[in-house]
C-alpha cells in the first residue's frame, strides 16, 4: 500500500520511456492497467500555434485507454499546431484518490515550461472518465489554477445515482455513496462563471455514460454565462475516440478545429 503520492514522471517525444513500472501491464489494445505511478507524455508539434492540451484518456478507472483515447489524437492535434501532453494518472485504489493531484502537477509542469513548448494557452481534454478529470480541473480547481479551455468527449460528469457511470463511481467510493459525497463530486452542481470555454461532443445513443451528464453540465455552463459548444451525434455509442469507424469523425473534428481557431 502506498503512503504518499509518487512524483510525476516526465517524458518528451524522442526520449527513452523510463516510466513503465513492473507492476503495470500494457494490454493488446494499448491500454494500461495497474497504474500507481503518474507520468506525463509530451508530444510537441513541429510548428506551434501557441496552444497545448493535457489529455486524460478514459478507461472507467479500471485501465487507461492510452492509445485509443490518447496517442491516436497526437498527429491530428500536432497538425493544428497544438502540443499534446498525455497524462497517465494513478487509478483509484483502497488507499486513496490521487488523480486530482496528478492533474494539478501536470498543469504546474506545463505552465512552468510554456516557453520550452512554445504555447500561451493551456487546455485540458478528457474522454469518458478522463473527461471527469478534465472537467474537475475546469470546474473545481481554484480560479488561478484552472485551464484556459477544455475539450470533453462523452464525459462522466455526475456522481448522482441516476446519472453516474456506476463502475467508475464504485472505483472511487465503493458501493455506498453518501448524499454529501455525491453532491461534492457531481460537477454539474459546481459550475460557475469562471469555468473556461468548453467544447463537448458525444452521441445520443451512448449506453455507458448517459448523455444527460453532458446536457446537465452544458445547461449549467449556459446558466453561468460560460462560452460552450455542444455537439451531439445520433449514433456511434460510447468510446469512439479518434476512430475512423465513427461515422461523424470528420464532422466533430472539423467543428473542433474551428473552435480551437476561435480561442
Amino acid at each position: 500500500m502506498r503512503n504518499k503520492k509518487p512524483q510525476l514522471d516526465i517524458w518528451v517525444r524522442g526520449e527513452k520511456d523510463r516510466s513503465l513500472l513492473r507492476q503495470e501491464k500494457r494490454l493488446a489494445n494499448g491500454a494500461i492497467t495497474n497504474v500507481t505511478q503518474s507520468s506525463l507524455y509530451i508530444y510537441p508539434p513541429r510548428r506551434s500555434r501557441g496552444r497545448a492540451i493535457i489529455l486524460c484518456p478514459g478507461g472507467g478507472f479500471k485501465q487507461i485507454n492510452f492509445k485509443e483515447e490518447g496517442t491516436d489524437f497526437v498527429d491530428w492535434f500536432n497538425r493544428q499546431g497544438v502540443t499534446v501532453a498525455i497524462l497517465k494518472y494513478q487509478l483509484p485504489e483502497e488507499n486513496g484518490l490521487f488523480f486530482e493531484e496528478d492533474l494539478k502537477a501536470a498543469l504546474d509542469f506545463m505552465r512552468s515550461n510554456s516557453k520550452r513548448f512554445r504555447f500561451k494557452k493551456l487546455g485540458v481534454m478528457g474522454c469518458s472518465v478522463g473527461g471527469y478529470l478534465a472537467a474537475t480541473a475546469a470546474t473545481k480547481f481554484p480560479k488561478n489554477e484552472r485551464p484556459d479551455f477544455q475539450i470533453l468527449l462523452y464525459p462522466v460528469i455526475s456522481m448522482e445515482q441516476d446519472l453516474a457511470h456506476l463502475p467508475s463511481r464504485t472505483k472511487m467510493f465503493g458501493r455506498q455513496v453518501t448524499y454529501s459525497t455525491s453532491n461534492q463530486y457531481s460537477l454539474e452542481m459546481h459550475v460557475d462563471k469562471d469555468v473556461p470555454p468548453t467544447f463537448v461532443t458525444l452521441t445520443a445513443d451512448d449506453k455507458e455514460v448517459t448523455p444527460l451528464n453532458s446536457l446537465m453540465y452544458y445547461t449549467g455552463l449556459l446558466n453561468a454565462g460560460v462560452s460552450a459548444s455542444l455537439h451531439i451525434y445520433p449514433d456511434g455509442g460510447h468510446g469512439f475516440g479518434f476512430s475512423n469507424s465513427f461515422e461523424y469523425k470528420k464532422l466533430w473534428t472539423g467543428e473542433l478545429r474551428k473552435w480551437l481557431n476561435s480561442l
